[in-house]
């Protein structure tokens, strides 16, 4: 079976290079991998050429104009060989096994789309922060027992991430690629249609990667909204979802939460909340629900 890792990245020099060593480390051999360079403004193609001597695989490395993620994951997966394709994302570390466990599903189940997870390692946890929102993955983990083993997903327990995803490349053009109306939440509208195509999909929270996420509560905060944006398009594109999935109907803050969500979008009031010395002086559970209603306030428009 031919295996080719996509990876779309865009200004993460200091992690692509690190996602690209940790593929050395693989158990399984035999794969290429394609970088998609998004228009990056960084020294990001400076950084991949600098240590393309020392890998142990064949890379290419593509080059667009800024178009987003979705339109760069395209890019790789058209340019991929027929055969299995996995998605990485520019800040992730597979464990050593990953390739293998991911080859060896589709050996079992043709046909289908495969997820795995993105943990924060502890150990890249330095600031409260950090800390919080590997607290905040424990919680989820813990509202979702079904991810503690190979699950098959639906729409009633929807999960689905590019961060860590593999198909084979004939599925993917059966799906006809990932949307570039969205730059965020493409992997939530490609499992979407995968489901409404009756496309298998499947989640497996031991195929294991690192998420390499160094976050602040205003990129927290930004994915989150990010998120959210995305689900709007995706229900007005495809308006028959809206019987298939939750729709949350929310009313708004009231008018003493809008007031306290004003006073937390302070930028000095936000830097001092990510502050080492807010981290000492006040208890965890009291700094996480601050840290909480941050992420809540700098999630809405304001």
């Amino acid at each position: 079976m031919a295996v080719t890792i996509v990876i779309p990245t865009y200004n993460r020099s200091n992690k692509i290079t690190e996602t690209l060593n940790a593929l050395c480390n693989q158990d399984f051999a035999g794969f290429r991998v394609i970088v998609v360079n998004d228009g990056s403004a960084d020294n990001t193609l400076h950084a991949i050429q600098e240590i393309e001597p020392q890998l142990t695989f064949p890379l290419q490395v593509i080059s667009q104009k800024n178009a987003g993620a979705s339109a760069a994951t395209n890019l790789g997966v058209q340019k991929a060989d027929s055969g299995l394709v996995i998605l990485f994302d520019d800040d992730i570390l597979p464990e050593t096994s990953c390739i293998t466990k991911h080859v060896n599903f589709h050996l079992d189940n043709p046909g289908s789309i495969f997820s795995g997870s993105a943990v924060t390692d502890p150990h890249r946890a330095i600031t409260d922060v950090q800390r919080y929102k590997l607290y905040m993955e424990e919680q989820w983990r813990i509202a979702r027992p079904d991810t503690l083993e190979r699950t098959s997903v639906d729409f009633d327990n929807f999960i689905i991430t590019t961060a860590n995803m593999s198909l084979d490349r004939q599925t993917y053009l059966e799906l006809e690629g990932f949307s570039t109306y969205l730059r965020d939440g493409y992997d939530v509208d490609f499992g979407f249609r995968a489901l409404l195509k009756s496309v298998p999909l499947y989640f497996d929270r031991t195929i294991k990667t690192i998420h390499n996420d160094q976050i602040s509560l205003r990129y927290y905060a930004s994915r989150q909204r990010a998120y959210a944006e995305s689900k709007k398009k995706i229900l007005c594109v495809h308006s028959e979802l809206s019987k298939k999935i939750r729709v949350e109907t929310n009313s708004g803050p009231s008018l003493i939460k809008k007031f306290i969500y004003g006073i937390l979008r302070n930028r000095s009031l936000v830097r001092f909340f990510e502050s080492d010395t807010f981290a000492k002086i006040v208890p965890r559970y009291l700094r996480y629900r601050v840290y909480g209603s941050t992420i809540a306030a700098l999630s809405l428009k304001k």
